[in-house]
């Protein structure tokens, strides 16, 4: 790839493996498997390497229990956690799986492939998916990470679960269903990541003729 355009960059995601971890604000011990995408837990120990260098930029995905409800969004039972402990496994799992690079400055730079899923329109009484997001966007603003791609734009987007673990069929996007309003308490809940270092705007590029 580089060999024809050097001035491509590798997105690199990572695979998906069991993980057995104890959180230390709730005390229990979570059985689980990372998000498709998501594992890089050994991307130091075994790091992407080209001839190329600055070329690798890892893109692991992390996402809140609407996707799946993994048991470290909630207390016994699918109860809901309170702030802290939820915040507490949200960043203990986001760093076991691909964040603890980010304290490795040589480390490649690490940008969320995808994330985020429902967030308006979480029916949860204590708004667990909607608080995951809120933490996950705060992790996204630590240094080594340089932006994230938000899933999804399109308003059709589904999901199997809502609130806590029961199945079903739930959609949210960043538009609404006209694709032309936008949802307005998830930009809302994105606009940190506008004070991100060197953001930038996309390039226009002229038309072909």
């Amino acid at each position: 790839m580089l060999d024809n355009c050097a001035n491509w960059l590798a997105f690199v995601e990572g695979i998906s493996e069991n993980r057995v971890w104890t959180s230390w604000s709730t005390g229990r011990t979570y059985y689980f498997m990372d998000w498709w995408g998501c594992g890089l837990s050994k991307a130091k120990q075994y790091p992407v390497s080209l001839k190329f260098g600055d070329k690798v930029v890892y893109a692991p995905h992390y996402y809140p229990p609407n996707v799946y409800p993994s048991e470290y969004f909630f207390g016994e039972g699918f109860s809901e956690l309170p702030d802290y402990q939820l915040k507490a496994n949200v960043q203990g799992t986001f760093d076991l799986m691909f964040g603890y690079l980010t304290q490795d400055p040589s480390s490649p730079a690490l940008v969320l492939g995808e994330f985020g899923g429902l967030y308006t329109n979480d029916l949860n009484p204590g708004r667990t998916i909607q608080r995951a997001v809120n933490y996950t966007v705060e992790l996204l603003m630590r240094p080594g990470f340089v932006g994230g791609y938000m899933w999804s734009l399109n308003p059709e987007s589904g999901y199997d679960y809502n609130r806590r673990n029961v199945q079903g069929t739930f959609k949210e996007g960043l538009l609404q269903n006209d694709w032309r309003t936008a949802n307005e308490p998830y930009l809302a809940a994105l606009s940190p990541t506008d004070k991100m270092a060197d953001l930038k705007r996309l390039p226009c590029f002229k038309r072909a003729p």
